[in-house]
């Protein structure tokens, strides 16, 4: 049992040094690779912050109406007289 545990951590160990030499040897590649994975991680949280502001800010604006309850309906005479109506010059 316990000789499963270090041929288990030599081999960890062996992995770690290969990777390192990989790094050494492939400079270049692994500085874009690094650069890639900040930029992604960057950009992941800019959007995460970037939806929560907007989330925070609709949900201020809401609170600052005053009301609990937001009334949502669908008027179906609305689609109808917009058909009907001739087209909007912009």
């Amino acid at each position: 049992m316990r000789q499963a545990g270090i041929l288990s951590l030599v081999g960890t160990l062996e992995s770690l040094w290969v990777a390192l030499d990989t790094l050494r040897t492939h400079k270049l590649r692994s500085f874009l690779t690094m650069l890639g994975v900040i930029f992604g991680v960057m950009a992941v949280v800019v959007m995460v912050a970037l939806i929560e502001g907007a989330r925070a800010s609709v949900v201020q604006e809401f609170e600052k109406l005053g009301s609990d309850v937001i009334i949502v309906a669908f008027d179906p005479s609305e689609r109808i007289r917009r058909a009907a109506a001739p087209p909007r010059r912009y």
